[in-house]
């Protein structure tokens, strides 16, 4: 078994909007934290925890970091040339392929992993566990485990018990919505369906100009694309979180759809499903004749 949490910044680089200058970074700090910064967004981290051995006899399981480029693989996919030598797929390639130069050995990029491997002789027995630890915080966690002489990582007694009071409060949260008799099957089925509404929150950002012109370091979109069924949707700006029916889909946008989303959601986040409905009823989200309908941004109107 193999667990690989990512840390990655989005590739606006590329698009030809922003000064070089700006190009976010990830480097290691040691070999437990990997360290984000940002122009706008500032620093980050992410600190991980030695995954304790799954038998009393297993050694820890200690994670990898791993850094590469949030970069396309142009030579990949169409025989072109790479803009990197570290590419976004190079995680699968060091550890699928076990192409060890996939990625980048100065621990640096836009894009980090930590591989935790739990292999044959540490790997994870029929009936057992692992437990794997890590967070992304503001600031790094200092413990001390001997007197006058602090270490850097993650309490992990501190981590489980933030962890269980969570789970607490989410056990009394959804009580509290249905306090009356109910069969746990049923009210089993009704926190996961209100869980799954707040999972579908998305930040979602469409812009007609730039998706009909193009990003100014890319190949031109088709000239037709102006001109087919979304022409009469010029004036879309959408950048903000929303409740999408199909986060999967992307970018397909159904406002008749999220709309209904605040009914279900003002059972659980009332102030969130107010503004929802109050955004769409904006004109940068509404259709030109005031209509609240669908839009498929990449296809059909409705």
């Amino acid at each position: 078994m193999h667990i690989v949490p990512h840390m990655w910044f989005r590739n606006t680089w590329a698009w030809g909007h922003e000064d070089e200058s700006k190009k976010p970074n990830i480097k290691q700090e040691n070999p437990l934290i990997a360290k984000s910064e940002h122009w706008s967004l500032g620093n980050r981290y992410l600190q991980l925890s030695p995954s304790p051995g799954v038998t009393p006899e297993s050694p820890d399981v200690l994670p990898e970091l791993m850094f590469t480029d949030n970069d396309t693989n142009y030579k990949c996919l169409y025989n072109g040339e790479n803009q990197t030598p570290y590419v976004k797929d190079a995680f699968h390639k060091y550890i699928v392929d076990d192409e060890k130069d996939a990625v980048n050995p100065a621990k640096t990029g836009t894009k980090a992993a930590a591989w935790y491997a739990f292999e044959e002789g540490d790997g994870v027995p029929p009936g057992g566990c692992a437990v794997v630890r890590f967070k992304f915080s503001r600031n790094v966690e200092t413990r001390s485990y001997i007197p006058g002489e602090p270490e850097i990582g993650i309490d992990e007694e501190l981590f489980d018990d933030i962890i269980e009071r969570r789970r607490s409060e989410a056990d009394e949260f959804y009580w509290r919505i249905s306090p009356l008799p109910m069969a746990d099957d049923l009210r089993n089925i009704q926190r996961q369906a209100l869980s799954g509404m707040l999972w579908t929150k998305q930040h979602y950002h469409f812009v007609w100009d730039q998706w009909a012109n193009g990003d100014p370091s890319q190949p031109p979109p088709p000239p037709g694309r102006k001109g087919i069924r979304n022409q009469t949707w010029k004036h879309m700006y959408l950048d903000d979180v929303l409740s999408m029916p199909d986060c999967w889909e992307y970018p397909f946008f159904a406002a008749w759809d999220t709309a209904f989303h605040a009914i279900p959601l003002a059972m659980v986040d009332p102030d969130f499903a107010k503004r929802q409905l109050d955004l769409l009823t904006r004109e940068w989200y509404m259709h030109p004749n005031g209509q609240v309908s669908e839009i498929q941004v990449c296809g059909e109107t409705l």
